[in-house]
């Protein structure tokens, strides 16, 4: 079985391996045709596997992954830390982890694949700090997307699940799902003049292809405080907006031709703008590119998607 790279060629390797996938979907080929799902077993994961398993194009398969964590680690150093004395015991006690890890490995394994229609599936555990391991096979493994859950498995598993999330959606190379809905009828897309933003309305085309899903186009402008003339700058905005709005529709009616797209423009915080428009449109899921564009036309770094991501009730794809 592979193991994923992690010298530091290894590491450059993957990281062009995935801006390669990232231009390979966006000239057309299918998105969601081989998916990696992390899984702990939690309800929150066991939702990413099936929603994977509704977007995974015909003929695709998914990855499905369990990571144990640093116990065993933990445990390992204790044992090459510890006297000879008790080096035995402490063997022993490894070993103890090491079986009750592997049966614990199999078993969230074997409950997510049930929960999945008939489909190629392969599933593979490994060892490690969770994000780390999933950003590697995500880079490493010829996988184009990732589907998350939200939370883990308890009130500490539901906070450090939702770190590895974050973590993941931060440093990924390919499209991130975190999945809260399993129904896909509604898809709200971030639009500004951006390179990300122009991959985010093709991957949701691709998305409302594949489902049947409404589409709507928003752009969020953050106007100035305190500016007069309220009423004509923003009639001037909408204006200015007009071909970055065209442009994005034009992107995903080159991936679905004929699908029906309304757009709109709000005047509010960018995060908050985005939030409450998917409430009011009703999205089940907002694509938006990781790097936006400020008012100043500086990158936003992400922070916009991942506030969204932290905050949003719908699913969210988060597009590098």
């Amino acid at each position: 079985m592979r193991k994923a790279r992690t010298d530091s060629a290894g590491r450059l390797t993957t990281l062009r391996s995935g801006a390669m996938s990232i231009r390979h979907f966006l000239k057309g080929a299918a998105l969601f045709n081989q998916i990696l799902v992390p899984t702990d077993g939690s309800p929150s994961a066991l939702l990413a596997v099936r929603v994977a398993g509704l977007l995974c194009a015909e003929g695709g398969s998914l990855k499905l992954l369990h990571v144990t964590p640093g116990l065993r680690d933990l445990v390992a150093m204790t044992v090459d830390s510890a006297t000879a004395a008790f080096s035995g015991v402490l063997g022993d006690l490894r070993d103890q982890v090491d079986l009750a890890d592997a049966e614990e490995a199999a078993r969230i394994l074997a409950l997510s694949r049930a929960a999945l229609p008939p489909l190629h599936v392969e599933t593979f555990d490994r060892h490690g700090n969770p994000p780390d391991v999933i950003l590697d096979e995500l880079h490493a493994s010829p996988v184009d997307s990732a589907v998350l859950g939200s939370r883990g498995r308890g009130a500490i598993a539901r906070a450090f699940f939702g770190s590895v999330a974050d973590a993941v959606v931060r440093k990924a190379q390919k499209p991130v799902l975190i999945a809260r809905r399993l129904a896909i009828g509604s898809i709200l897309v971030g639009v500004d003049d951006s390179e990300s933003s122009r991959q985010a309305a093709r991957a949701a085309a691709h998305i409302a292809r594949q489902t049947g899903a409404a589409l709507a186009l928003l752009h969020v402008a953050d106007l100035p405080a305190g500016r007069g003339g309220r009423a004509g700058v923003e009639e001037a905005v909408n204006s200015l907006l007009r071909p970055v709005m065209d442009a994005a529709r034009a992107e995903i009616l080159g991936v679905a031709p004929g699908i029906s797209v309304v757009d709109r423009v709000v005047f509010d915080e960018p995060a908050h703008g985005l939030l409450e428009d998917a409430a009011r449109f009703g999205a089940d899921l907002i694509v938006l590119g990781r790097t936006g564009r400020t008012r100043h036309d500086r990158p936003t770094l992400g922070s916009v998607a991942l506030r969204v991501v932290a905050h949003a009730d719908a699913s969210v794809l988060v597009v590098p």
